[in-house]
């Protein structure tokens, strides 16, 4: 869903409020995209890497739940 627009954000700009997400809301993979690379493939890597850490963190928690 490349150039989707958050419902929030769209009230936001309605409403003439700031635009504070580089100030408070920093993370590697803003909006879905990776620097550098085209949107939709951004978006997709972007996605990939997401499920990956899903995936590890699941896997690490059914390592650790299973010794116990």
């Amino acid at each position: 869903m490349v150039g989707y627009h958050e419902p929030l954000d769209v009230v936001a700009e309605a409403l003439n409020l700031p635009d504070l997400t580089e100030l408070i809301n920093w993370t590697p993979l803003l909006d879905y995209t990776i620097p550098g690379l085209p949107a939709e493939a951004g978006y997709a890597v972007a996605g990939l890497v997401g499920i990956l850490i899903i995936l590890g963190i699941g896997f690490l928690l059914s390592k650790i739940v299973g010794r116990t």
